[in-house]
């Protein structure tokens, strides 16, 4: 009777644990599962780095997320655009434009194909002031300002590096980008203004600036922040 009692408890003994063991398994992939879902962050607040870095400005960015479109505005403050030299064939001394945007703007809208990867549709606006290089940024030196609009897209990826994390980490976000805003429109005549030299005398066109690099409408940009 002993050995009949004793063969039963471990057949039943070996039928239960793979059982727990199967069951501890499901609940800890379902926690893991759980525990990666539960994470999706609706806000973002990132800072462009090409801005400071490059540009010696500042840009912030507000970005929303929901399951499958997202929606954001940026500023930038104080870009510095670099110099523009000007032709003087009748004189051997230089004399350039110095470019600044003390506001660019604008809101934006996209599509997400996965939680990382976006497409965004980007109407823009761009704000340029127009001194003479050397010049004391003031109202009194500024020879021109103007606006131009863009209307373009840009290509978007959020990566969160830590977002297994149960901490305060989880929310780091890199996000880097490349954009192509092209100019639609400008405050300019015919997309150009005339001013005059002031080492000849002669009148000069300038024509509305690009706002991406080396004056073209391609941009590429690496923002940092915080998603919650």
């Amino acid at each position: 009777m002993k050995n009949i009692l004793g063969t039963l408890a471990f057949a039943l003994f070996g039928a239960i644990t793979p059982i727990h063991a199967q069951n501890s398994s499901s609940q800890n992939l379902s926690a893991q599962d759980s525990l990666s879902q539960s994470y999706n962050p609706r806000f973002s607040l990132v800072f462009g780095l090409t801005q400071p870095l490059i540009l010696r400005g500042f840009n912030v960015e507000v970005d929303y997320w929901a399951d499958k479109w997202m929606l954001d505005y940026s500023h930038g403050f104080g870009l510095r655009l670099g110099t523009i030299p000007i032709p003087t064939p009748l004189s051997s001394r230089q004399i350039a434009l110095d470019v600044v945007v003390p506001h660019t703007l604008g809101v934006g809208i996209g599509y997400r194909f996965t939680p990382a990867l976006h497409l965004r549709l980007e109407p823009k606006l761009h704000f340029f002031d127009l001194y003479f290089d050397g010049d004391e940024k003031t109202a009194a030196n500024r020879i021109a300002s103007y606006y131009t609009f863009t209307l373009g897209g840009g290509v978007y990826y959020r990566w969160l590096p830590f977002e297994m994390n149960t901490d305060w980490t989880r929310g780091i976000t890199v996000m880097p980008s490349v954009r192509y805003w092209p100019n639609v429109a400008s405050s300019l005549p015919e997309n150009k203004l005339t001013y005059q030299n002031r080492l000849t005398g002669a009148n000069e066109t300038h024509q509305a600036l690009n706002i991406g690099v080396l004056n073209t409408p391609w941009i590429v940009n690496i923002s940092i922040g915080y998603s919650f």
